[in-house]
Order: structure tokens, then sequence, then C-alpha cells
């Protein structure tokens, strides 16, 4: 099944497309974007399982933690429950809270109820594993020729991607982005 929602405003189009779909109070939408290749279903699980245990109106993998803990950049996953994401996009008016979904929440913590999944592998902090460049593509495409085992394989997970790594850190050069330059369109949106 398809959706086809709005093109700018992201919150709008993932909202409505959890209606379309059936979503309604007391339900949970999870958030995957497609720059994420590198997604573990291990800690998607385990950011639904807690969102849900947890009672949160947004729960995940998500950057707005210290950069200290912050995990790998591509790994990013958002639980929301129906209820906050209804209210939020009633709410949220400002450009960078309709173009990126979860703004609105994280600047609202008295509002809603957010936590944020413990990322437990040291060496995937700090990491660009997202596709947003050239150079990612050309990082992942090297990472995909190593741990791709085929379509009716089970997919590798991010403790494969670490081994790998691990033995070839020359990897992680060939898209090495500073942090201030990660997540730039995000940025940019709250200047504009």
């Amino acid at each position: 099944a398809c959706f086809r929602g709005s093109e700018s405003d992201c919150l709008e189009r993932l909202f409505t497309g959890a209606v379309a779909h059936g979503a309604k109070e007391g339900d949970y939408v999870l958030r995957i974007t497609s720059d994420c290749p590198l997604i573990d279903a291990g800690l998607v699980d385990r950011a639904v399982e807690e969102a849900v245990a947890g009672g949160y109106d947004q729960y995940g993998l998500w950057d707005q933690v210290p950069r200290s803990t912050r995990y790998a950049d591509g790994l990013d996953c958002q639980v929301f429950s129906f209820t906050g994401m209804e209210r939020m996009n009633r709410e949220a008016k400002e450009p960078h809270e309709r173009e990126h979904v979860g703004p609105f929440m994280m600047d609202h913590p008295d509002r809603f109820r957010l936590g944020h999944l413990d990322f437990p592998y040291e060496k995937g902090k700090n990491r660009n594993w997202t596709l947003d460049n050239p150079r990612d593509y050309d990082f992942l495409s090297e990472v995909y020729q190593r741990l791709w085992r085929g379509k009716d394989a089970a997919p590798f997970s991010i403790d494969d991607l670490i081994a790998l790594l691990d033995r070839e850190p020359a990897l992680s050069d060939i898209n090495h982005t500073p942090a201030e330059l990660q997540n730039e369109g995000l940025f940019k949106s709250f200047r504009s």
C-alpha cells in the first residue's frame, strides 16, 4: 500500500498517511526515513516495545541527546502515540516543525511524554551512516558489498556493521562528515 501526501509538510504527510491506514487513538505510529538504509530491526523493535510500555508520545533513536552519547546518524526511528501526533499536527506551525517530524514535541517537553532509546554501542556513536550525498552512497555500497547476504537471508545487524568497521576502519573515512555538517538540512530549516 502506498500513500502520497504533502511533499514539503512531512508532519502532515505522516499523520494523514497514518489515518489513511486506519491509525486511531491508542495506536502508535513508527517513522523510519528512507535515508537510513542500515536501520537495525532489533533496535526498532526495542524502541516500539519501550514506547508502548512507557506510554510515550515520542520515543526512539533521535539526535536530540547530548552529542557525547549520540547514536550513529542513519539508524533513526521514531515511535509516536497517535494522540500525540494528532496534537502535534494540529498545533505545530513553524516550518521546521512541519518539515521535520518531531521537533515540535521536543520543543515542548512539558506537554508531551518524551523518551529515547539508549544506544548500547560505544563504537557506533557519532558515526554517519545516512544516505545524503555521493560519499554516503560510496560508503553504503562498500558496506552492502561486504555484508549483504541476499534477499532470502537474514538482514545484517548493527553488530555485523561494527565488526566490519573494526576489521576495515578505513571504510569510515569514505564519508566522514564533521559533526557540524551532519543534518545540515535540519539546521537550515531552523534558520529559515
